[in-house]
């Protein structure tokens, strides 16, 4: 959602969003109502959508999709839905709340959208809208999925086309992933997904990433900030900082790989790395962690303070750069939504 009042913009959607989510549309509107939220007309349409057209979702046993086959897969990894009906190759990303389309894939779909606002995506600003989508995750149908409409270059997908010379897709976000017990399998180039209210396919769902394959599995608590940012510790060389677990990075370059963090110049100077430029990638200097799992092959990519402070006020919280598919991709991790537990399962040697 679309930002109320600085300093305070990022709980007060948290809230409206925690009402949205347990269907109580009379709470969520007297909420917004009483913090002047639906002055914002982003705010008014998404409370609309979510009272006439609420989120329900079809799904039995077990689903793994795998990951596509492409160049852009080994970054962002991409899986094989239905939006509407049409077949889509959708890329995974936790920076992202639930569906979010470009202008030209909503129209091609026939996606209905209103309530424009600007806000800041793909490192950018631009115009987003909003309506609801029917998905399909292989046999889980998830009906009125609030979906994000961009302008094109917003979320950046045109660049990334011409990079990796294949077509950004819708992008499936936290939120998406939030209905499940959600597993992204980078090992084994796969999305597992299982109901956490069954607990003999939940069970099935753990044992794949258990035995003599795998290493013990590492949990890391994580935070929320605002419906689908989600923070957790990290640690570069002795110091400790909060920072967003957001694997929709994409920045590679051949001398460095691709990044495994993104970081503001005020933290690249905590950091000691010096003579840096905005949008550079930089090899890290010491390891790079989460809790007990440790890289020492990091890259980083850096941004100018000015473009980190536009990502947002963030409550108060001092989030000091974010996690992506960089450090991520070297393992299968699972998200507990209930728990508020990411785990990261380390392949056996």
């Amino acid at each position: 959602m679309s930002k109320a009042a600085a300093g305070d913009s990022d709980i007060l959607e948290t809230v409206l969003w925690a009402h949205l989510r347990l269907q109580q549309y009379d709470e969520a509107t007297a909420f917004a109502e009483s913090h002047g939220m639906l002055r914002d007309p982003s705010t008014r349409e998404q409370l609309r959508l979510a009272r006439a057209h609420p989120l329900t979702m079809e799904m039995v046993g077990l689903t793994i999709l795998p990951f596509t086959d492409d160049a852009l897969s080994p970054y962002m990894p991409g899986i094989s839905v239905k939006v509407d009906g049409h077949d889509q190759i959708a890329r995974l990303d936790t920076g992202g709340s639930f569906l979010h389309l470009t202008r030209t894939q909503a129209k091609q779909m026939g996606v209905q959208h209103a309530g424009a606002t600007r806000e800041f995506a793909g490192l950018m600003s631009g115009t987003v809208s909003y309506g609801t989508t029917h998905l399909e995750l292989g046999d889980i149908r998830i009906d009125n999925v609030p979906t994000a409409v961009h302008a094109d270059r917003t979320i950046a997908s045109a660049p990334i086309a011409e990079a990796f010379g294949v077509e950004v897709g819708p992008i499936i976000g936290t939120n998406i992933l939030a209905l499940f017990a959600s597993t992204i399998d980078s090992h084994g180039k796969r999305l597992v997904l299982s109901n956490p209210d069954d607990p003999a396919v939940n069970r099935e769902h753990q044992i794949m990433f258990q035995g003599p394959a795998w290493q013990p599995t590492v949990d890391i608590p994580f935070g929320l900030i605002e419906s689908h940012m989600l923070v957790a510790l990290a640690t570069y060389g002795d110091r400790t900082m909060p920072m967003f677990v957001d694997s929709g990075l994409v920045a590679v370059d051949t001398e460095h790989g691709q990044a495994a963090v993104l970081i503001p110049l005020e933290t690249a100077t905590l950091w000691s790395l010096s003579n840096l430029k905005p949008k550079q990638l930089t090899t890290l200097q010491n390891s790079f962690a989460l809790m007990s799992v440790s890289r020492d092959d990091g890259t980083a990519m850096v941004v100018s303070d000015r473009t980190w402070k536009q990502f947002g006020q963030w409550s108060g919280v001092h989030v000091t750069g974010l996690i992506s598919y960089g450090f991520l991709k070297h393992y299968a991790w699972s998200i507990d939504f209930r728990r508020r537990v990411l785990s990261i399962h380390r392949p056996a040697g």
